[in-house]
């Protein structure tokens, strides 16, 4: 452990937050789980008071995870979408709570006429499963017009069920619709060129270059029954993505596709998370309206979840605290879990925003993972001092 290449900061107050990432690379401590490259940053009060990287950006363990590396995050890219989205309508952009199809008119088919975006964001909408060719994902037009031609499979707004494939195809045509921009450029242009935070879904040469290597695991709890289970939902559900994708490709890393393919490092996400836990500000500035913010992390639903077939709670565009997705905080405490274990959220009364992010998949499902768990049941232990 003594040539592990660690960088970055952390306040004193909080160096059990070092000594909880310096461990996470000790697999023989911890019974075999282990970080190959990692990442974590913490804002508090929208100061940073962690920003840490380390470990190796490769399977091989060559290459030094630095502080510029970014790495596919997964599911967080939702919650990304979400807080882009939120600024839109806040500065009167879009309406998330307007049909969708009063800006895409042939998503009404098939009695999806009154559904808004709000109900996608908070997993209510009722779209689950489109049908598509599989491998069709980067094939223009497949996506878009499968979503048109869906009906819902419950009158939206009266269940919920976890859009965990169409939710970005759906928000990205929608919002490029009732703008005339993509998604990914409202991203750009509103939150990472501005504020200087790496997250980015459609990647530029220099930003590929900046990737960590996913690296795969074939006991991942979403990424073995997509591959090999009929019998379950994500193997449908997810039916558009080549079974073989590694998470590596050129494809998965020049398309924008803000359900699954953003790229980021902590100290990125923990910015972007930062307007929902300090009322819309961000480095001074009101980014979202702070009675918009109060709306979008309010709970939305709570119940049964017909996706994870088991216990959900949303707000609008994020996950909530609850028995699986453990956020520490307070049950107000807002976010998102990637498949591999990566993690960003925000808890609006302590003020706080936090990241992991890591390249070396975990074998469980999202929300389990006890190195992110170490991280911030640390950072919490500080707090309360």
């Amino acid at each position: 452990m003594t040539d592990l290449p660690i960088g970055g900061t952390c306040r004193p107050e909080f160096e059990a937050v070092r000594e909880a990432f310096v461990a996470n690379f000790d697999g023989a401590r911890w019974g075999g789980d282990t970080d190959v490259g990692a990442a974590v940053s913490a804002r508090v009060d929208g100061e940073t008071v962690v920003d840490l990287w380390g470990g190796h950006r490769d399977a091989a363990r060559t290459e030094p995870w630095t502080a510029d590396t970014i790495v596919c995050v997964f599911s967080v890219t939702k919650a990304v979408a979400a807080i882009v989205i939120h600024a839109l309508h806040s500065d009167g952009m879009v309406d998330i709570d307007a049909p969708i199809a009063a800006a895409w008119p042939d998503f009404a088919q098939n009695g999806k006429g009154a559904i808004t975006a709000r109900m996608v964001l908070a997993q209510t909408a009722g779209l689950l499963n489109p049908d598509v060719p599989d491998g069709s994902l980067w094939t223009q037009g497949v996506m878009t017009r499968a979503i048109e031609a869906m009906a819902p499979e419950w009158v939206p707004g009266t269940q919920a069920g976890y859009h965990s494939f169409t939710y970005g195809p759906i928000l990205q045509e929608w919002v490029l619709r009732a703008t005339g921009t993509p998604l990914d450029r409202h991203l750009r242009d509103r939150f990472t060129e501005p504020f200087g935070l790496a997250f980015a879904t459609g990647l530029t040469e220099d930003e590929i270059a900046r990737c960590a290597t996913v690296i795969d695991n074939p006991d991942n709890g979403t990424l073995h029954p997509f591959r090999n289970h009929p019998s379950e939902d994500v193997y449908h559900h997810w039916r558009a993505l080549d079974r073989a994708e590694d998470f590596n490709s050129d494809d998965w890393r020049r398309h924008a596709f803000f359900s699954l393919a953003g790229h980021g490092n902590a100290r990125g996400i923990a910015g972007l998370m930062t307007p929902l836990a300090n009322a819309g500000l961000l480095d001074g500035q009101q980014v979202i309206a702070s009675d918009h913010v109060a709306s979008a992390i309010a709970e939305h639903w709570s119940g049964y979840d017909r996706f994870g077939q088991g216990p959900g709670r949303f707000a609008a565009g994020f996950q909530m605290a609850d028995d699986l997705y453990r956020f520490d905080g307070t049950p107000s405490t807002v976010g998102f879990h990637g498949i591999g274990g990566s993690l960003g959220f925000a808890d609006p009364v302590r003020h706080v925003s936090f990241s992991y992010c890591c390249n070396a998949l975990i074998a469980g499902g999202a929300g389990v993972n006890r190195m992110s768990q170490r991280l911030i049941k640390a950072l919490y232990e500080a707090l309360y001092v």
